[in-house]
């Protein structure tokens, strides 16, 4: 179950990367 939640959290983090990176970039720009 540990092995379970820590893979899906890893392929979540994965995912919103992409996002973070998107944002950091918005946020970048206005500053």
């Amino acid at each position: 179950m540990h092995i379970t939640i820590m893979s899906s959290k890893q392929s979540y983090s994965r995912k919103s990367s992409r996002f973070q990176n998107f944002r950091n970039d918005a946020v970048n720009k206005l500053l």
